[in-house]
């Protein structure tokens, strides 16, 4: 049986720290400022915790400029990550989903079925 040593929270945050600072040219007090800015939340979606298996919210930027925009949870660092930071792509998926909201309206309303899945 392998025991894993715990690193103590010092030499963690020198790691956040070190890579908060190369990686997007930022400070942790700068990082907890932002957090603080933000209300301790999600600048997308208002969740308080960054999900899944991270511990701290992610770092959204620009790729372009490299310019950092805000702190986001992991789903909505992913989503737009997938909509490779096109607001032309995220404003048409948006568009589909009222479209089938309306459509869905319509349907009911005229007690049209959906096709089988």
């Amino acid at each position: 049986m392998t025991i894993q040593r715990r690193r103590p929270p010092v030499v963690e945050r020198t790691q956040r720290g070190y890579k908060l600072l190369t990686r997007y040219g930022i400070e942790e007090n700068d990082y907890d400022a932002l957090l603080a800015r933000q209300g301790g939340r999600c600048a997308i979606c208002d969740a308080t915790e960054p999900g899944g298996q991270r511990r701290v919210f992610s770092v959204d930027h620009d790729h372009m400029t490299g310019l950092v925009r805000g702190l986001l949870c992991g789903n909505c660092n992913f989503a737009l990550g997938h909509f490779k930071d096109r607001p032309d792509l995220l404003e048409r998926a948006v568009e589909y989903l009222r479209d089938f909201v309306n459509n869905f309206a319509e349907m009911v309303e005229t007690e049209e079925r959906l096709p089988p899945h």
